[in-house]
């Protein structure tokens, strides 16, 4: 094996390691609407007090991210032009549903946790302590008066566990933001 090669299977680890973190920072985003909405004259907003539930991974437990959330929405509409009022004022209410899914991570690796010492030797799965969140988020516009569904956002986006909380502020402004570049709709 040339040296080159021996310095190339050296630095690996540290190059899946330092690309780890930004493989995971893409977000997954979508939206539909109705297309007999006039969306340019919806210039107020409000939140729905009563938040859904629902049956599937674990929703609302978060109190900190359902903050993160509403904060990151109100502010990315605010940069829209539109502006929060009382429910009673508002064009659209928004709702929210916010789940996270806890995701552990497997590597395969030597027994020691670093490379073999060879490139033949088989390596071994060995579970890392390292896990990641999938956390999907759903924003929902409805009319004030029947609640009907106007406009929908989805989006989705793994964020790692035992980070810091200024981080993970910043994923969920980067969820709500990708989620939010649909807002309005281009109107064909």
């Amino acid at each position: 094996m040339t040296d080159r090669a021996i310095a190339l299977l050296k630095i690996m680890p540290l190059l899946l390691c330092l690309s780890g973190p930004l493989a995971c920072s893409t977000v997954k985003s979508n939206s539909d609407y109705n297309p007999s909405i006039d969306f340019s004259r919806l210039k107020t907003f409000a939140w729905l007090p009563d938040q859904p539930q629902g049956q599937t991974r674990v929703l609302h437990t978060n109190g900190l991210r359902l903050d993160r959330v509403k904060n990151a929405i109100d502010q990315s509409l605010e940069t829209k032009g539109l502006h929060p009022v009382a429910q009673a004022e508002a064009d659209f209410l928004i709702r929210s549903l916010v789940t996270e899914e806890v995701v552990p991570t497997e590597a395969a690796q030597g027994h020691s946790g670093n490379p073999g010492p060879s490139p033949t030797e088989t390596p071994q799965k060995v579970k890392r302590s390292q896990r990641y969140e999938n956390v999907a988020l759903i924003v929902d516009f409805v009319e004030p008066q029947d609640q009907e569904l106007i406009w929908r956002g989805t989006g989705e986006k793994r964020i790692q566990r035992n980070t810091s909380a200024d981080v993970r502020e910043a994923a969920i402004e980067e969820l709500v933001s990708q989620i939010l570049l649909r807002y309005p709709p281009a109107m064909d």
